[in-house]
């Protein structure tokens, strides 16, 4: 005779196999939303846009002065190089110094971090950040191309004649943010009108439209 319990177990197991499990409670997933940028400060960096010298930027420029403009500068972020010399050869126009160069290297000018400081410290101080910015902008791009291996780079445009004739410039200028315009405007001629990162040149050469109307190669 089945017992009672025997019985039940069918009813038992059925009943733990249909009955609903418990729900557990689920968590919305949260999305990190971007605070909209401020209209009156479109870069963020604290400088209202109508007191704001610096409204580009430059790779590896950080930091901002009362007018808006970066206050350090890595010349070596967002650049690729073709070996190991090209970057020594590029820190070398930097700094001036020969340290772990190849090949035959004189240490002293070029040393832009230098001739910067020297041509900021020739305006008043309220253009001294924006300057300073425009001649890392120049640095950046020249140093670069100056530095290349030419066995590589078989259309190479700026050599050291170009750079001391530079360098007399900007040491006998009178107005040395004119001088700094003329500058910009040979290299955007050497190099195309978008030579400059952060849009700060002034030089029309150097402007986008400049860019749109440029004549092919070629052609």
């Amino acid at each position: 005779m089945q017992t009672l319990f025997s019985l039940l177990i069918p009813v038992l197991m059925v009943s733990a196999f249909t009955l609903p499990l418990p729900q557990q409670a689920t968590e919305e997933p949260v999305t990190a939303t971007e605070e909209p940028a401020d209209p009156a400060d479109i870069d963020g960096d604290g400088v209202p846009n109508d007191d704001d010298l610096c409204d580009g930027a430059i790779p590896g420029a950080t930091g901002a002065d009362d007018t808006g403009c970066p206050t350090e500068f890595d010349p070596y972020v967002d650049l690729t190089f073709d070996h190991e010399a090209h970057r020594l050869w590029y820190g070398r126009y930097w700094t001036g110094e020969c340290a772990g160069v190849p090949g035959f290297c004189l240490p002293g000018d070029p040393k832009w971090f230098t001739v910067t400081e020297d041509v900021a410290a020739q305006v008043p101080a309220a253009q001294q950040g924006v300057v300073r910015n425009r001649m890392w902008a120049v640095g950046r791009t020249v140093g670069h191309e100056w530095a290349s291996d030419p066995e590589l780079n078989d259309d190479k445009q700026i050599f050291t004649g170009q750079l001391r004739g530079w360098g007399r410039q900007l040491e006998r200028a009178d107005d040395v943010v004119a001088t700094l315009t003329e500058i910009e405007a040979e290299v955007c001629g050497l190099l195309g009108a978008g030579a400059f990162p952060g849009g700060f040149s002034t030089a029309e050469a150097c402007q986008p439209q400049a860019a749109a109307t440029e004549e092919p190669a070629g052609s």
